[in-house]
């Protein structure tokens, strides 16, 4: 009899796919089904993926016709102690009517998963960025703010999230213009000169801290258009 069950329980086993969710634990493939949404705008977010120092989150917003996503993790330091963040900007990005994700680097389907939480929604990212990940294993990021805004902080965050024009700026001295375009660089934690204006300006923000002598890889296509926009302003106004 017991040969039997052991059996049984071999074969159910083989019966059962599993992906790979928040690192470590796995699920039933069964539980996973496509999320279609009626606009692409509802798959805006942050998905969380990982667990522990193998975190991450992916950020999807849009402006007019272009699809941000920006993969944000950390590594730690291990002779400063605490973590150093880092980005990765996705190109290429696009996301078809039946909630499937593509980019040049990664690619995947929005879905719903859980057994108790039928409705939770999540990214099921095919070819995971984590090296160490299994092999044919897929890894779902859970929605964990259905507002990507609010990760911008500062005084301006809309030279992040919106291409900028005149009308948005007119109001503003070139100190405001400056802090709107240096904020840019602040948000990724860039090293201003030590001793300068805005070192004294963003060391007061407690959003901000010091880490990157260079950021311009982190940066959007938005952001880079922004940038040189706002220098364009400031040079007017002298």
């Amino acid at each position: 009899m017991k040969n039997y069950i052991l059996l049984f329980l071999i074969a159910t086993t083989k019966l059962i796919s599993y992906g790979q969710y928040i690192g470590i634990e796995e699920i039933e493939d069964s539980i996973v089904r496509p999320w279609v949404a009626k606009s692409e705008i509802e798959y805006s977010g942050v998905y969380h993926f990982g667990e522990s120092e193998s975190e991450s989150s992916l950020k999807i917003f849009f402006i007019d016709t272009i699809i941000i996503a920006q993969i944000s993790s950390a590594d730690r330091e291990e002779e400063k102690g605490g973590f150093k963040s880092k980005y990765k900007n996705l190109s290429n990005v696009k996301i078809n009517r039946n909630g499937h994700f593509f980019s040049d680097q990664y690619s995947g389907q929005f879905v719903f998963y859980s057994e108790d939480f039928p409705n939770n929604r999540g990214l099921k990212i095919n070819n995971p960025w984590f090296s160490w990940f299994p092999k044919g294993k897929y890894e779902i990021g859970y929605l964990i703010d259905k507002n990507p805004y609010n990760s911008f902080y500062g005084k301006y965050p809309k030279a992040s999230t919106q291409i900028l024009n005149k009308s948005d700026i007119d109001s503003l001295s070139k100190w405001d213009l400056q802090i709107m375009r240096n904020e840019i660089f602040a948000r990724y934690n860039f090293i201003f000169i030590n001793g300068g204006i805005h070192e004294e300006y963003f060391n007061k923000q407690s959003w901000y801290s010091g880490q990157h002598k260079d950021v311009s890889k982190f940066l959007t296509q938005v952001e880079l258009i922004n940038i040189e926009f706002l220098k364009k302003i400031e040079e007017e106004k002298q």
